[in-house]
C-alpha cells in the first residue's frame, strides 16, 4: 500500500503563553530607572524580563505588551495530545460540522492531491462529507482520499471508529519535521498502514 503523508494541524498543540506582570517605572534624574514607591525590589522576585520603556521624569510608563514567542510542542507530545483529545471527543461529542483539508502524497509516483470537504457528524452513527474543492491528481483523489473518507463513513455506521482511527494500532508513524502552513508552524508525520484494508 502506498504511504500517505498527512499534516497534523492542531491549534490545541500550542501551550498558552505565560504572562509576566509589568510594573511602571520612573526615571531618576541621572537617567537610571527607579521602582515606583509602592514596589520593592524583593516583591518582583526576578519576574521582570525583556525590554522596558523608560519615560521622562514627570510621566509614568504605560506597560508595553511584549511579543511572546509561544513554545513549540515536541512532535511526540503533539501527536499524543491530538490522539488523546480525539478519544475524549469521540466519547462526548453529540454532533459537529467542520471544514477539513486533506493532503495526500504518493512518494513513489510523485502524485499528490488536496481535498477540502465539509464534514457533518451526528452521534452515534451518521457521518457525511460534502466536497468543496480538489486540486491534484485524480488517482490520489479516487484511490486514496475518497477511499479513506468512505472507510470513515463505513466505520461510523458500523459503530467501530477504532478500526479507522489515526492511531498507533492502525498506523506506523514517522516524524518528518516541520513546515509552514497558512502562517502556522505544523508538524509533519508520515503514516504507513499496518493492515491492507
Amino acid at each position: 500500500m502506498q504511504r500517505i503523508f498527512l499534516i497534523v494541524i492542531c491549534l490545541c498543540f500550542w501551550l498558552p503563553a505565560l504572562g509576566v506582570a509589568q510594573t511602571p517605572l520612573r526615571m531618576k534624574p541621572d537617567g537610571d530607572a527607579a521602582l515606583p514607591p509602592s514596589v520593592s525590589a524583593p516583591a518582583l522576585n526576578g519576574q521582570v524580563s525583556g525590554p522596558i520603556a523608560i519615560p521622562a521624569v514627570d510621566r509614568v510608563a504605560v506597560p508595553l505588551a511584549a511579543t511572546a514567542v509561544l513554545p513549540r510542542m515536541a512532535p511526540e507530545l503533539a501527536l499524543q495530545v491530538c490522539r488523546g483529545r480525539s478519544v475524549i471527543q469521540a466519547a462526548q461529542l453529540a454532533s459537529y460540522s467542520a471544514t477539513i483539508l486533506i493532503r495526500a502524497q504518493l512518494p513513489e509516483t510523485s502524485q499528490s492531491g488536496e481535498y477540502e470537504v465539509q464534514q457533518h457528524y451526528l452521534a452515534p452513527r451518521t457521518l457525511a462529507f460534502k466536497p468543496l474543492r480538489f486540486t491534484g491528481d485524480t488517482f490520489v483523489k479516487t484511490n486514496v482520499i475518497v477511499r479513506f473518507l468512505q472507510s470513515e463513513v463505513d466505520h461510523v455506521q458500523k459503530d467501530d471508529p477504532a478500526l479507522n482511527a489515526i492511531s498507533p494500532a492502525n498506523y506506523k508513524f514517522s516524524y518528518k519535521g516541520t513546515s509552514q502552513l497558512d502562517g502556522r508552524l505544523v508538524h509533519i508525520y508520515q503514516l504507513k498502514p499496518r493492515l491492507k484494508r
